[in-house]
């Protein structure tokens, strides 16, 4: 991902970022979105837990 599309996801969503830098896939935000509504985690945490992303891919993203 170049610092310009990074840059980019400053403005958007943690699950939009990971699907446009194809961390994720756009079913996997939508099992995860699903999950989040019905349980109250955070998104990272589920994306996690699932194994889909690492923590420090989510941290990463949500510092920028």
């Amino acid at each position: 991902m170049t610092q310009q599309e990074i840059s980019k996801c400053k403005q958007k969503r943690l699950g939009e970022c990971l699907c446009e830098a194809r961390l994720i896939s756009p079913e996997q935000l939508d099992i995860a979105l699903n999950e989040q509504n019905l349980s109250g985690k955070r998104l990272g945490e589920i994306l996690t837990i699932r194994g889909w992303v690492e923590q420090q891919t989510i941290e990463y993203f949500m510092k920028r």
